[in-house]
This record gives C-alpha cells, structure tokens and sequence, in this order.
C-alpha cells in the first residue's frame, strides 16, 4: 500500500511538472507578448485558458479517481486469504490511464493553442489509449507503476528536448 502510495505522489508530480514547468511558462510569455486587447489576445484566453482546461480537469478528476480504486482494490487483497495477483480490471484502468491521456490531450490542445507544439506530443496519449488493455490484466501495482515510469520518461523526454 505504501508502494502504491508513492507511485501514486510520483505520477502526480509527474502531471505538475508537465503543466507548470512543462508548459504553463511558455504559454503565458505567449499571452503576455500578445498585444493587449487584440484579438489574438482574447482568442488565446478564451480558447488556451477555458476551453483546453476542461479536459485537463476532468483528466485529473479520472486519475484521481483511478488512483482510488486502485488503492481500494490494493486494500481489498491485503485481507488475509485473498490473492495479492488480481487483475486491476477495466473500470480502474480506463478512468487511470484514460484520464492521464485526457489530461494529456487537454495539455496538448492547450500548448497546440499558445506555442504551437508538434503532433509529436500526442504519442504520449496514444500510448495510453494503447496500455488500457494491458492494464487491465495486471495487477493495481503493476498497472500504477506502468503508468508512473511512462509518465516520469515523458517528463525526462520534454527535459530533454526543452528549448529555454
């Protein structure tokens, strides 16, 4: 459970770095450097900072929510007698790895809108959308470290290939 726990912390920090060091900077100077009471001020506004967050809320909401059930589930097979292997099963590892790729999708749609980043980012959620179904047969550990290792070498790839 306490492997789980921080699995858990890791790909959570994994997600804040993506937005606030990943993206957020780079998005605002975008904003800033638009001239004040433009047009493509207002459209940046309204669209990068309204419509692209909703599907990073509602991501995050899902990923909460996976990371719930997966430590419920975790919870359930430490009673005594039950079999620590049970798969995670499709409910936890759609709302896990389906709401990291919304958050995802969300965060590209909102650098897709302020920066201009490549397609090149949607791999990331391709991937994820591809991993529901391995998730699903492996057990809440498994399935939770899957996505934090996934998630921390996205992060060493945008550090990487950063331009400051």
């Amino acid at each position: 459970m306490l492997l789980a726990s921080v699995l858990s912390f890791a790909a959570t920090v994994c997600l804040w770095w993506l937005y606030f060091v990943g993206g957020a900077p780079a998005a605002a100077e975008a904003l800033t450097a638009a001239s004040p009471r433009s047009r493509r001020r207002q459209q940046l506004a309204s669209d990068a900072y309204t419509l692209a967050h909703l599907p990073m809320v509602a991501g995050v909401v899902y990923f909460a929510l996976g990371i719930h059930l997966c430590l419920d589930g975790l919870a359930d097979e430490s009673r005594p007698g039950d079999d620590n292997a049970v798969s995670m099963g499709w409910a936890p590892a759609t709302v896990l790895y389906g709401g990291v790729a919304l958050y995802l999708a969300g965060r590209f749609l909102f650098l897709r809108l302020t920066v201009r980043t490549p397609p090149s980012h949607l791999v990331a959620v391709i991937v994820l959308l591809l991993l529901v179904p391995v998730a699903r047969v492996l057990p809440a550990l498994a399935a939770l470290g899957l996505l934090a290792a996934l998630l921390t070498a996205l992060v060493g790839y945008e550090r990487q290939t950063r331009t400051d």
